[in-house]
Protein backbone atom coordinates (compact mmCIF):
# COMPACT_ATOMS: atom_id res chain seq x y z
CA UNK A 1 0.00 0.00 0.00
CA UNK A 2 1.40 3.61 -0.67
CA UNK A 3 2.06 5.54 2.01
CA UNK A 4 0.00 8.19 3.30
CA UNK A 5 2.43 10.73 2.25
CA UNK A 6 2.79 10.04 -1.32
CA UNK A 7 -1.33 9.49 -1.47
CA UNK A 8 -2.22 12.74 1.21
CA UNK A 9 0.46 14.89 1.09
CA UNK A 10 0.23 18.71 -0.58
CA UNK A 11 3.40 18.33 -2.59
CA UNK A 12 2.25 14.87 -4.23
CA UNK A 13 -1.06 16.44 -5.09
CA UNK A 14 0.30 19.22 -6.50
CA UNK A 15 2.48 17.13 -8.68
CA UNK A 16 -0.02 15.46 -10.13
CA UNK A 17 -1.35 18.65 -11.50
CA UNK A 18 -0.05 20.53 -15.24
CA UNK A 19 1.78 19.06 -18.49
CA UNK A 20 2.11 15.47 -18.65
CA UNK A 21 5.47 13.79 -20.71
CA UNK A 22 4.70 11.09 -23.55
CA UNK A 23 7.50 8.92 -22.98
CA UNK A 24 8.69 6.36 -25.54
CA UNK A 25 10.94 3.09 -23.99
CA UNK A 26 13.11 0.61 -25.97
CA UNK A 27 12.98 -0.56 -29.27
CA UNK A 28 9.62 -1.66 -28.95
CA UNK A 29 8.54 2.07 -28.38
CA UNK A 30 6.61 1.35 -25.26
CA UNK A 31 4.28 4.42 -24.47
CA UNK A 32 4.17 6.17 -20.83
CA UNK A 33 2.27 9.56 -20.17
CA UNK A 34 3.56 10.55 -16.70
CA UNK A 35 3.47 14.28 -14.86
CA UNK A 36 6.23 16.20 -15.23
CA UNK A 37 6.13 17.69 -11.94
CA UNK A 38 5.68 14.39 -10.41
CA UNK A 39 8.99 12.99 -11.98
CA UNK A 40 10.73 15.90 -11.67
CA UNK A 41 9.54 15.41 -7.54
CA UNK A 42 11.07 11.52 -7.51
CA UNK A 43 14.20 12.48 -9.77
CA UNK A 44 17.00 15.24 -9.89
CA UNK A 45 17.64 13.07 -13.43
CA UNK A 46 14.36 13.93 -14.55
CA UNK A 47 13.86 17.71 -12.53
CA UNK A 48 17.22 18.44 -14.44
CA UNK A 49 16.14 17.13 -18.14
CA UNK A 50 12.56 19.15 -18.17
CA UNK A 51 14.18 21.76 -17.01
CA UNK A 52 16.76 22.07 -20.36
CA UNK A 53 14.58 19.84 -22.59
CA UNK A 54 13.38 21.86 -26.12
CA UNK A 55 10.36 19.86 -25.76
CA UNK A 56 9.56 18.82 -22.10
CA UNK A 57 6.73 16.99 -23.65
CA UNK A 58 8.41 14.22 -24.99
CA UNK A 59 11.09 11.72 -23.77
CA UNK A 60 12.73 9.15 -25.53
CA UNK A 61 14.73 5.92 -23.84
CA UNK A 62 15.60 4.16 -26.52
CA UNK A 63 18.13 2.10 -24.72
CA UNK A 64 15.48 1.16 -21.53
CA UNK A 65 13.69 -1.59 -21.44
CA UNK A 66 9.73 -1.09 -21.57
CA UNK A 67 8.65 -3.53 -18.98
CA UNK A 68 11.47 -2.76 -16.14
CA UNK A 69 10.43 1.12 -16.85
CA UNK A 70 6.94 0.29 -16.46
CA UNK A 71 7.98 -0.70 -12.53
CA UNK A 72 9.68 2.49 -12.62
CA UNK A 73 6.62 4.49 -13.72
CA UNK A 74 4.76 2.43 -11.21
CA UNK A 75 6.44 2.97 -8.17
CA UNK A 76 6.25 7.03 -9.47
CA UNK A 77 3.04 6.94 -8.46
CA UNK A 78 2.43 5.15 -5.81
CA UNK A 79 5.91 5.38 -4.05
CA UNK A 80 5.93 2.06 -3.58
CA UNK A 81 6.79 -1.36 -4.65
CA UNK A 82 4.61 -4.40 -5.27
CA UNK A 83 5.27 -7.57 -2.98
CA UNK A 84 8.39 -9.36 -3.23
CA UNK A 85 6.21 -12.58 -4.20
CA UNK A 86 6.07 -10.72 -7.77
CA UNK A 87 9.90 -10.68 -8.40
CA UNK A 88 12.51 -13.42 -8.41
CA UNK A 89 14.81 -13.72 -5.97
CA UNK A 90 17.88 -12.70 -7.97
CA UNK A 91 17.54 -12.01 -11.52
CA UNK A 92 18.21 -10.09 -14.36
CA UNK A 93 15.05 -8.23 -13.80
CA UNK A 94 16.04 -6.99 -10.60
CA UNK A 95 19.01 -6.06 -11.15
CA UNK A 96 17.74 -4.11 -14.79
CA UNK A 97 15.44 -2.39 -11.96
CA UNK A 98 17.85 -1.24 -9.54
CA UNK A 99 20.48 0.11 -12.38
CA UNK A 100 17.70 2.30 -13.51
CA UNK A 101 16.83 3.51 -10.51
CA UNK A 102 20.17 4.46 -10.07
CA UNK A 103 20.34 5.97 -13.46
CA UNK A 104 17.32 8.18 -12.59
CA UNK A 105 18.85 8.77 -9.47
CA UNK A 106 15.49 6.98 -7.78
CA UNK A 107 17.34 5.87 -4.45
CA UNK A 108 14.03 5.20 -1.65
CA UNK A 109 13.05 2.81 -4.94
CA UNK A 110 17.00 1.78 -5.08
CA UNK A 111 17.00 1.34 -1.03
CA UNK A 112 13.24 -0.61 -1.17
CA UNK A 113 14.01 -2.89 -3.87
CA UNK A 114 17.54 -3.69 -2.01
CA UNK A 115 15.01 -4.26 0.94
CA UNK A 116 13.19 -7.03 -0.43
CA UNK A 117 15.60 -8.58 -1.89
CA UNK A 118 17.57 -9.05 1.69
CA UNK A 119 14.46 -10.02 2.63
CA UNK A 120 13.97 -12.53 0.60
CA UNK A 121 17.59 -13.80 1.32
CA UNK A 122 16.89 -14.12 4.91
CA UNK A 123 14.16 -16.83 4.21
CA UNK A 124 15.17 -18.94 1.74
CA UNK A 125 19.28 -19.09 2.77
CA UNK A 126 19.28 -22.45 -0.01
CA UNK A 127 18.87 -20.01 -2.66
CA UNK A 128 22.19 -17.91 -2.03
CA UNK A 129 24.14 -19.85 -4.00
CA UNK A 130 22.33 -18.20 -6.96
CA UNK A 131 24.66 -15.63 -5.88
CA UNK A 132 27.69 -16.23 -7.70
CA UNK A 133 30.77 -13.98 -8.76
CA UNK A 134 29.22 -13.35 -12.02
CA UNK A 135 26.46 -12.36 -10.78
CA UNK A 136 28.15 -9.69 -8.31
CA UNK A 137 30.24 -8.67 -11.60
CA UNK A 138 27.04 -7.35 -12.82
CA UNK A 139 26.41 -5.80 -9.79
CA UNK A 140 29.52 -4.31 -9.92
CA UNK A 141 29.25 -3.11 -13.73
CA UNK A 142 26.15 -1.55 -13.00
CA UNK A 143 26.96 0.42 -9.51
CA UNK A 144 29.07 3.08 -8.59
CA UNK A 145 32.32 2.13 -5.30
CA UNK A 146 30.22 2.27 -1.93
CA UNK A 147 27.06 1.54 -3.58
CA UNK A 148 24.78 -0.21 -0.85
CA UNK A 149 24.42 -3.23 -3.82
CA UNK A 150 27.92 -3.89 -3.87
CA UNK A 151 28.00 -4.02 -0.26
CA UNK A 152 24.81 -6.25 0.01
CA UNK A 153 26.90 -8.52 -2.80
CA UNK A 154 30.25 -8.60 -1.05
CA UNK A 155 28.09 -10.16 2.24
CA UNK A 156 26.36 -12.68 0.80
CA UNK A 157 29.31 -13.71 -1.51
CA UNK A 158 31.12 -13.90 1.75
CA UNK A 159 28.50 -16.04 3.28
CA UNK A 160 28.79 -18.44 0.04
CA UNK A 161 32.25 -18.73 0.20
CA UNK A 162 33.13 -19.71 3.85
CA UNK A 163 29.88 -22.29 3.53
CA UNK A 164 30.19 -23.80 0.10
CA UNK A 165 33.62 -22.53 -1.71
CA UNK A 166 33.45 -19.84 -4.52
CA UNK A 167 35.62 -21.25 -7.73
CA UNK A 168 39.07 -19.24 -6.68
CA UNK A 169 39.69 -17.84 -10.76
CA UNK A 170 36.03 -16.62 -10.32
CA UNK A 171 37.04 -14.34 -7.43
CA UNK A 172 40.21 -13.35 -9.06
CA UNK A 173 39.09 -12.12 -12.04
CA UNK A 174 36.09 -10.33 -10.33
CA UNK A 175 39.04 -8.98 -7.44
CA UNK A 176 40.83 -7.47 -10.64
CA UNK A 177 37.90 -5.95 -12.35
CA UNK A 178 37.19 -4.17 -9.09
CA UNK A 179 40.10 -4.43 -6.73
CA UNK A 180 37.68 -2.34 -4.30
CA UNK A 181 35.21 -4.89 -4.16
CA UNK A 182 38.11 -7.25 -2.74
CA UNK A 183 38.68 -4.96 0.21
CA UNK A 184 34.80 -5.30 0.85
CA UNK A 185 34.61 -9.11 0.21
CA UNK A 186 37.93 -9.70 2.43
CA UNK A 187 35.49 -7.39 5.23
CA UNK A 188 33.03 -9.15 4.83
CA UNK A 189 34.62 -12.64 5.23
CA UNK A 190 36.34 -11.91 8.57
CA UNK A 191 32.45 -10.91 9.22
CA UNK A 192 30.79 -14.07 8.54
CA UNK A 193 33.53 -16.15 10.67
CA UNK A 194 33.12 -13.51 14.03
CA UNK A 195 29.61 -14.10 13.75
CA UNK A 196 29.75 -17.76 13.55
CA UNK A 197 29.49 -18.38 9.86
CA UNK A 198 25.89 -16.19 9.41
CA UNK A 199 25.65 -13.19 8.07
CA UNK A 200 23.13 -12.39 10.42
CA UNK A 201 19.19 -12.11 9.77
CA UNK A 202 19.36 -8.97 11.76
CA UNK A 203 22.78 -7.22 9.67
CA UNK A 204 20.43 -7.86 6.28
CA UNK A 205 17.17 -6.35 7.19
CA UNK A 206 18.39 -3.45 9.36
CA UNK A 207 22.39 -2.23 8.44
CA UNK A 208 22.50 1.15 7.40
CA UNK A 209 25.29 -0.48 4.98
CA UNK A 210 22.27 -1.04 2.72
CA UNK A 211 20.69 1.88 2.20
CA UNK A 212 21.65 5.31 0.77
CA UNK A 213 23.24 8.11 3.54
Amino acid sequence: MSSSVDLLGRDYLECLKGTHVDIYVGAEREHFNLPIRLLGYRSSVFKSYFAQAADPCLLLLPDDDGSTFAVVAQWVYQGTLPPAAYYPIISAVDFGLYFMADKFDLKKLQDEMLAMIAESYISMRAEYTAFTPEAVGRICRGTSAGSPFRLFGADVLAYCHVHWGLDVMELRHLFLEFPLFAADFIHAVEEVHAEGGDIGAARLRHSRRYVHG
